[in-house]
């Protein structure tokens, strides 16, 4: 007796295409398919042409969300593709992570190189500087997934470890600096280091469950075919990055309004729930030209608890420097 794979109904009389599905099934399933490969051919589209390692990374995500998503008609026997969707996922991440990893190294040798040739050395420091920046950026575009991930991750911590000189010659740089006007605005942390690494904590869990709300309604609207709503909700997703407070506070500092970026920067980090390392890496820096050592100790402290292992080092060295400064 014929019997549907996915709803289940038997029958004598019941036709079954060749991929053992009825008519009702076969059209719903049809007209699921053609939404979401369509929406996977245009991020794949978006992720061979771009050149932002951000949108590349969000994008792979997405396209790995489509797959998922079709995987409970696998599972239930009826073909998708005509490869298996688990190793379909594993070439998006594959190849998003080797492109990625070739935008790694397309960055650090023309930057290497453009260093190399600045005369000053202030202008070197601040140019490697910008790029350890970017850098720390690369450790949350690759995706675990991919098969070469710790290929990915063990060539980034390799880069870094050559930006190390001159990041120490950074901050060498800044503790040289001038000091700001006292009469400015300064910058206060009233909380101790373990009250700041939980209230940010749960603030980051918080923006996380959001976050999870807005990916599930994506992939409802998805189902539903609404496209113009679809872009609403993942803007709000990439809102929720705070990465535009970033780029006011990124502008403030470039204007000399060290203390007021400083400022941003904490509350991007504290207020918002930023998890892009950006916000710390700066604000370390501003907070040494405005030479408040303590206030630079306790966000060094703080920054311990999110930084991932391959950077501990750099900010557990930073620590002991600024203690040195703080006993004198």
């Amino acid at each position: 007796m014929a019997q549907c794979k996915w709803c289940g109904k038997s029958g004598i009389f019941l036709i079954l295409n060749k991929s053992g599905l009825c008519s009702i099934c076969s059209s719903q399933i049809i007209a699921e398919f053609e939404q979401k490969h369509r929406l996977f051919l245009e991020s794949n589209s978006i992720v061979e042409k771009s050149k932002n390692p951000s949108i590349i990374a969000s994008r792979t995500e997405f396209m790995i969300s489509i797959l998922d998503s079709l995987t409970k008609y696998e599972n239930a026997g009826i073909e998708i593709y005509n490869i298996p969707l688990k190793k379909l996922i594993l070439d998006c991440v594959n190849d998003s992570n080797l492109k990625l990893l070739n935008m790694l190294h397309q960055t650090f040798y023309t930057s290497k190189e453009k260093i190399d040739n600045l005369k000053s050395t202030n202008a070197k420091v601040s140019a490697a500087n910008k790029i350890f920046e970017e850098l720390n950026l690369f450790s949350q575009y690759f995706n675990s997934r991919g098969q070469n991930f710790s290929i990915c991750k063990l060539r980034l911590d390799e880069i870094r470890n050559e930006f190390n000189s001159l990041t120490q010659n950074t901050s060498n740089f800044c503790e040289n600096a001038k000091t700001v006007n006292p009469l400015k605005k300064q910058f206060e942390i009233k909380h101790t280091v373990n009250e700041a690494v939980e209230i940010i904590k749960n603030r980051r869990s918080e923006i996380e469950k959001q976050k999870d709300l807005l990916y599930r309604k994506e992939l409802e609207l998805v189902d539903e075919g609404k496209f113009n709503a679809l872009n609403k909700v993942s803007e709000k997703i990439q809102g929720l990055d705070f990465a535009d407070v970033y780029q006011k506070a990124h502008l403030l500092e470039k204007s000399e309004k060290i203390d007021t970026a400083a400022n941003l920067y904490w509350k991007n980090i504290f207020v918002n729930g930023s998890d892009l390392p950006a916000n710390f890496t700066r604000l370390l820096i501003l907070l040494n030209k405005l030479n408040l050592p303590s206030e630079e100790l306790k966000v060094a402290e703080i920054y311990l608890h999110f930084i991932n292992e391959s950077s501990k080092e750099e900010i557990e060295k930073r620590i002991v420097r600024i203690k040195k400064k703080l006993e004198k």
